[in-house]
């Protein structure tokens, strides 16, 4: 079977292309050396990188082809005006796709995500198409400003990102174009795959028309093989956050959540946030927002970390804490639950299919830090609790993230794809 992938990442190339190990070790890794190992399967992954044309290579681990797709537009002014005009990729993209198609020769085509316009292919080939949900920028952009207003996230920039149009409004601009792109891929294509109630109800109402399959992520190793331990009697309780820097993953709850929690355990706890960088933007608007330094209430912001770093943080802590406003299956959380860490999550888009609450872990609303705060304390104040909501959270992460179950429903996807296609040849040959 020959497949080919559209990525938002170079997966497993990242290391031959930049000399360094990918940030975060990814789940799609995961899943392309799982795939790679299966002598019947012919596998290809594009994705975009700074090439003036397509360009690809084999990998040096396996049969694995990559194929790097220029990104537009191309040169620095150019770049620079489509910023500040809010501009996304072109439909002449699509070219770029079908020599890919044209030069691989897959069976079938999976794509990673709807907010690239790499779903466009499905109008233009007859190849089965799949299309797997990771978020959804149509509810996004909806909660965008949810804990940062517009006015805030404008006056709060810097003067040479608003230049630069790298501005969060700029951006925020963007994604609405890009929303829009991502619902007529959700119109025109005929499978989805999604693993959580919310990206299954979006489906219903966004494509109609389509079919959708269930499918769960395929966690790092790592995971399944490390298991958490109560570090109870050291002192200081230690939290961990791991998000991105985007408006909306709930950095302005953490500070305003830690200043609550100071006021109440004083010096005795600590939280580090995974993915933001003290000088970044996003922490620079948190501050100015909220006049408050990260410093001053024990929260230290600890920029990207190399996946076997974040493993280490992880196993350190005591509780993991996910302040989002809205996602849809966080791999933070579901890293944390394997690993048998007490969870307290906000309960936004599809966290509340990870996670059962005072089950598992426990759920709060997003954007409310005394809430998030309260069930921190909770967890604090009774250890014993918290172990038995991580021990309850890995079971639940062993049986989901199981990579051998996830690899054979994914191939179970391809195979019915294929086979509704042959039915479909079948019943429209010309009598």
């Amino acid at each position: 079977m020959r497949i080919l992938w559209f990525t938002n990442t170079p997966s497993l190339a990242t290391e031959k292309l930049t000399g360094q190990v990918g940030v975060g070790g990814g789940w799609v890794d995961s899943l392309e050396e799982k795939f790679a190992a299966d002598p019947t399967i012919q596998l290809a992954l594009a994705f975009r990188w700074k090439v003036p044309a397509v360009q690809s290579f084999p990998s040096d681990h396996s049969d694995t082809r990559y194929y790097l797709l220029p990104e537009y537009p191309q040169g620095k002014w150019s770049r620079l005006w489509w910023r500040h005009t809010a501009r996304i990729e072109p439909p002449r993209e699509l070219a770029d796709f079908m020599e890919v198609i044209r030069d691989f020769k897959p069976d079938m085509i999976h794509i990673f995500g709807t907010e690239q316009g790499f779903g466009r292919v499905a109008t233009a080939t007859t190849l089965p198409v799949v299309v797997w949900i990771q978020g959804n920028l149509t509810v996004y952009t909806r909660k965008y400003f949810s804990g940062i207003s517009k006015w805030d996230s404008i006056r709060y920039s810097r003067l040479i990102d608003l230049l630069k149009g790298n501005s969060y409004w700029q951006e925020y601009l963007q994604a609405l174009k890009i929303a829009r792109r991502e619902r007529e891929i959700f119109l025109t294509a005929r499978h989805f795959i999604g693993r959580t109630d919310w990206d299954r109800r979006l489906t219903k109402v966004l494509a109609p028309q389509a079919t959708y399959h269930h499918c769960d992520d395929m966690i790092r190793p790592a995971f399944h093989q490390m298991e958490w331990e109560s570090h109870t009697g050291r002192g200081k309780f230690i939290l961990l956050s791991t998000i991105r820097e985007n408006l909306y993953k709930g950095l302005e709850t953490i500070l305003e959540s830690a200043v609550l929690l100071k006021g109440i355990l004083g010096p005795n706890f600590e939280w580090g946030v995974a993915g933001i960088a003290p000088q970044s933007q996003l922490a620079r608007i948190v501050r100015k927002q909220l006049g408050l330094r990260f410093e001053d209430y024990q929260v230290n912001l600890l920029g990207n970390l190399t996946p076997d770093g974040l493993t280490r943080k992880l196993l350190a802590v005591d509780i993991f804490v996910h302040p989002s406003h809205i996602d849809n299956a966080p791999n933070s959380v579901q890293e944390a639950m394997l690993l048998g860490i007490p969870v307290v999550s906000t309960n936004s888009g599809g966290t509340g299919s990870l996670l059962k609450d005072n089950q598992e872990g426990l759920l709060v609303q997003d954007g409310d830090p005394w809430a998030l705060a309260g069930a921190i304390l909770e967890l604090i104040r009774d250890p014993e609790r918290a172990a038995a909501l991580g021990r309850q959270a890995r079971k639940r992460g062993l049986v989901r993230n199981n990579p051998d179950v996830i690899y054979q429903d994914l191939i179970r996807i391809y195979q019915h794809l294929l086979e509704a296609k042959k039915t479909y040849s079948t019943n429209n040959l010309i009598p």
